[in-house]
């Protein structure tokens, strides 16, 4: 029977150095606990639950609040950003209810303001358009006018004494 209970001997201490074995890379795979940030360092179970409670209490889903610890819900943040278009667009038209329609509305003002006289730069005219322009404004040309530099007294005493 010696030779049993010396078999049975040796495979318990093959056995126990095989869990050794198990233990150390278990250890070795888990880390050191006691450099955990954590306030729990009895285990990696219990250090992953205290982040999960502590990331639970930290964001949470309120729309009536807009805080570092809260955010609001994908229909809150819909509503909002339709709100913000809607003030940006502050009751447009149709026809003027995005950039691209504003854009082509300065376009064309821009290109209606080439007819206009400028106050600003040096511009020129055809007969035709200064003569409309006179028209629309009730006003003389320099040629209808005549020399603003005539010197009128002049002209009445030349006339007065001939």
């Amino acid at each position: 029977m010696a030779v049993l209970t010396q078999s049975i001997n040796e495979g318990f201490a093959q056995i126990t150095m095989l869990l050794k074995q198990v233990s150390n890379t278990l250890k070795g795979n888990q880390g050191d606990l006691t450099k955990l940030s954590t306030a729990d360092k009895t285990s990696l179970v219990n250090a992953l639950n205290e982040l999960k409670n502590t990331i639970d209490n930290k964001t949470s889903i309120n729309d009536s609040q807009n805080t570092a610890g809260n955010t609001w819900s994908a229909t809150k943040i819909s509503t909002e950003i339709t709100k913000a278009i809607n003030t940006l667009i502050n009751g447009a038209d149709s026809s003027s209810d995005d950039f691209k329609d504003v854009a082509d509305k300065i376009a064309a003002l821009i290109q209606a303001d080439n007819g206009l006289v400028s106050a600003i730069q040096a511009q020129s005219f055809t007969a035709a358009q200064k003569l409309q322009a006179r028209s629309n404004i009730d006003v003389y040309s320099k040629a209808e006018i005549g020399d603003i530099d005539t010197n009128f007294v002049t002209t009445i005493n030349t006339t007065y004494n001939s």
